[in-house]
């Protein structure tokens, strides 16, 4: 279920801004029509569901990768000079 919950923000528009051109609520976001985005999304699978919140936290891993690596070394150099 809150998976499902998170797609119904996701079907909205796209956290970062511009989204990827393989995303899978693309089409849906066209239709602009926010209780046709839920009717779809309520009667697609629990797999499909993980699937698209899975594609989705991927993309988000890839393009906040380097925030968390940036904050691990600070913390390992912080941590050296003590």
């Amino acid at each position: 279920m809150e998976n499902r919950l998170k797609l119904y923000g996701l079907a909205q528009e796209c956290p970062f801004g511009n989204e990827c051109y393989d995303c899978p609520l693309q089409k849906i976001r066209e239709l602009k029509d926010f209780e046709k985005q839920i009717e779809i999304i309520d009667n697609m699978t629990n797999e499909k569901v993980n699937k698209i919140v899975i594609f989705h936290d991927n993309r988000r891993y890839e393009r906040e990768k380097h925030i968390w690596k940036n904050r691990i070394e600070v913390r390992n150099k912080t941590e050296k000079n003590d």
